[in-house]
């Protein structure tokens, strides 16, 4: 199977975000603002913390069950902001994890408690070793455990795996890249576009959510066009760059939730949110027109 290929070769991304993109997804009203930057911060402990409680209580309750467990997202790529981001997993199991078992894991973790901010996934070491994960399976959100569903299975998902994941037990397969296929990987990246711009449609959300609605969707821009796994905060200075001036003010108030949580006096309209969705959706769909539907 083909290595996942970005759609600029490696040095061509850097010249073409820089390049201005067409004023005409600039719709009227948007102010142009001049962008700040600011740096990523440390992993927090948090993070190590959170494996650490879970280790010990899934080992109290299922004893050599969990034989892997291995961290992804911002807790390794150095963009964790404590008491606001997920800790993302994949839990490798010996065999057929018992979702009743896992259930009892899960079920007394009140908010707060460290796991709470759990959000991951339960494969067997087979399929960690093979890089295939069945597309449904037992699942962790916010810290509540649900025994099915294809959250965390995507081919993206996958490959962000094996491009980053770090092992908070056991070793972390390595190759993996290479069996999955550069299709599946640019057709979620499109879905997932679109996913977003329906999700800013809905009900108002927070700060905090508003603010991973419009960096995350920036990140998947960046590695439709780069084939490289970022954080949030990086796919927003990478917003800066790459997309037409009047969306600074955008991702500038949503860098500012992201610095300062969901305390932050940053405030973004559920309108500017959906057209900003829509627009990197667009620009998506026209530089990789083989990936939709």
């Amino acid at each position: 199977m083909a290595t996942f290929r970005p759609l600029l070769a490696s040095g061509e991304w850097k010249e073409a975000a820089t390049m201005t993109r067409p004023v005409k997804r600039c719709p009227k009203g948007i102010p142009l603002l001049r962008s700040s930057w600011s740096a990523l911060t440390p992993v927090d402990p948090g993070a190590v913390e959170a494996a650490q409680a879970y280790l010990a209580l899934a080992d109290a309750t299922l004893p050599g069950l969990v034989r892997s467990l291995h961290l992804v997202g911002s807790a390794v790529l150095g963009d964790f902001r404590s008491g606001s981001s997920d800790v993302n997993f994949v839990a490798g199991t010996h065999g057929p994890a018992p979702t009743q078992a896992l259930e009892a894991v899960h079920q007394d973790i009140a908010p707060g408690h460290p796991l709470s901010r759990l959000d991951g996934i339960y494969v067997t070491e087979d399929e960690l070793r093979l890089g295939t994960w069945e597309v449904t399976g037992p699942q962790v959100r916010r810290g509540r455990f649900l025994p099915t569903g294809p959250h965390g299975r995507r081919a993206l998902d996958r490959y962000a795996f094996a491009t980053g994941a770090v092992a908070a037990r056991g070793t972390t397969p390595t190759g993996l890249e290479h069996r999955i296929s550069s299709r599946d990987i640019n057709r979620d990246l499109v879905l997932l576009a679109g996913k977003a711009v329906m999700a800013a449609r809905r009900a108002a959300p927070s700060a905090w959510e508003a603010s991973s609605l419009v960096l995350g969707t920036a990140r998947l821009h960046y590695t439709l066009l780069t084939g490289r796994v970022t954080t949030k905060t990086d796919a927003g200075l990478y917003g800066l760059v790459t997309f037409p001036p009047c969306w600074a003010s955008v991702l500038d108030r949503a860098l500012a939730v992201r610095r300062g949580g969901e305390g932050s006096a940053a405030v973004l309209r559920a309108g500017e949110i959906e057209a900003f969705a829509a627009m990197v959706a667009a620009d998506m769909e026209e530089l990789a027109p083989e990936a939709r539907g």
